[in-house]
């Protein structure tokens, strides 16, 4: 099943979530961006995957998105990810 995955970390708080359509995931992100401060929030396309070494299921993100960001007026902007921010986003969730 393919789900959207976003993400916004502010400086005092996070938020997070999963939406089955890609625009209510943008919309809530939106949102989020806002409420929490973030500067910036990641939308991706994910697919439900099951851990062989847990046996849980999680989301396999396949790095196709948006990243959101808050403009000095109080608006967002959305560019579409690219691979080398797919690349720079694992790189960071790792360390």
């Amino acid at each position: 099943m393919i789900v959207w995955v976003w993400d916004a970390r502010g400086p005092d708080r996070g938020a997070g979530g999963v939406a089955d359509d890609e625009k209510r995931a943008r919309k809530l992100a939106r949102a989020s961006l806002l409420a929490t401060g973030a500067r910036d929030v990641l939308v991706e396309q994910a697919l439900t995957a099951l851990d062989a070494t847990t046996l849980i299921y999680g989301y396999a993100r396949t790095g196709q998105g948006w990243r959101g960001h808050r403009t000095p007026r109080g608006r967002v902007t959305w560019r579409r990810l690219t691979a080398a921010d797919t690349a720079r986003e694992r790189t960071t969730a790792r360390a």
